[in-house]
């Protein structure tokens, strides 16, 4: 699993939601934004463990994306605001 984990850890830390963030999307993986992201149920359930034991402390952004968190917007401040209004962001 640790295997599994790492790619997404170090593109999209778990600390950057907090863990009913996590909880939602996990459970809606088969309409995540629009996509399908389905897992086997075991995947599921230890990849959802380790992201509520990694879990930040913020509170929950809009619709639980890390784009549209304060630290993320900050990092990529030299985006065009328009950039962020799209559908596909």
């Amino acid at each position: 699993m640790r295997e599994l984990l790492l790619p997404y850890a170090r593109a999209f830390p778990p600390a950057l939601l907090p863990a009913r963030s996590w909880q939602r999307l996990m459970g809606g993986l088969d309409k995540h934004y629009g996509t399908d992201a389905s897992l086997e149920p075991e995947t599921v359930k230890e990849l959802s463990a380790w992201l509520g034991a990694h879990a930040g402390s913020r509170a929950a952004p809009a619709q639980d994306r890390i784009t549209q968190t304060r630290w993320f917007v900050s990092e990529h401040d030299e985006i065009p605001a328009a950039t962020w209004k799209r559908a596909s962001m």
